[in-house]
């Protein structure tokens, strides 16, 4: 696996953006709210992390398999994972981190987290392109999330869980079918990472693999 033959990384044990990593449970913050984000070093998580993109434009290196980043774009990052990314635009959107805990209450058993491919690292579907109707119909819904995250109503937490289960089945219902992961042709040793990267538009638009994503305008 690319991720255990790269051990010197930096890894996110807990995510902060509340403040507080001592009671990581889960994270939620706006990417246009965090000067450090995108972060273009390759590093790790050690907790689930999606990245809903309302506008970005770039590229996604995820155990340095590229990706293309643009509008209406949502990632899923599981833990261990190498993952980078790069934005041309000031990007606008949503991270979600996830404890495993919180993972683990709403998939207590291997077959209901099965049930989501962009969640198995073996499937090379690490992201869904949404149409320009499908993330406007979904993005109250994410909203509703940030809401609850950002209250101080009694059982918030708990309306944050069943709210994110509904959200995850809403865009398992939107994800292709499962296909076997096939090798990009440019070899993971060209990806220099960083603002040296190897890799940008042209390269990427020029890549054999590339998936076609959806349109949304």
């Amino acid at each position: 696996m690319v991720a255990a033959a790269v051990p010197d990384l930096p890894t996110f044990d807990t995510s902060a953006f509340g403040g507080d990593d001592a009671s990581f449970y889960f994270d939620m913050v706006r990417l246009q709210d965090r000067a450090d984000i995108p972060r273009a070093f390759a590093h790790r998580h050690n907790y689930y992390h999606l990245l809903w993109m309302t506008q970005a434009q770039g590229v996604h290196l995820l155990d340095f398999v590229p990706h293309p980043v643009q509008p209406c774009t949502v990632f899923f990052v599981s833990p261990a994972q190498i993952h980078s990314w790069t934005s041309s635009v000031p990007p606008r959107g949503f991270v979600m981190n996830i404890s495993a805990d919180l993972f683990l209450q709403m998939f207590p058993r291997a077959d209901l987290a099965a049930q989501f491919p962009f969640f198995d690292v073996g499937s090379g579907q690490p992201a869904l392109y949404l149409t320009a109707a499908q993330h406007d119909e979904l993005l109250p819904l994410v909203e509703a999330i940030e809401a609850e995250y950002l209250g101080t109503g009694d059982g918030r937490l708990d309306i944050v869980r069943a709210y994110l289960l509904i959200l995850l089945t809403r865009l398992r219902r939107l994800a292709p079918p499962p296909r076997a992961r096939t090798a990009c042709p440019r070899k993971a040793s060209t990806w220099r990472g960083g603002s040296g990267s190897g890799w940008n538009s042209t390269s990427w638009n020029a890549c054999p693999c590339r998936p076609m994503p959806a349109n949304c305008m």
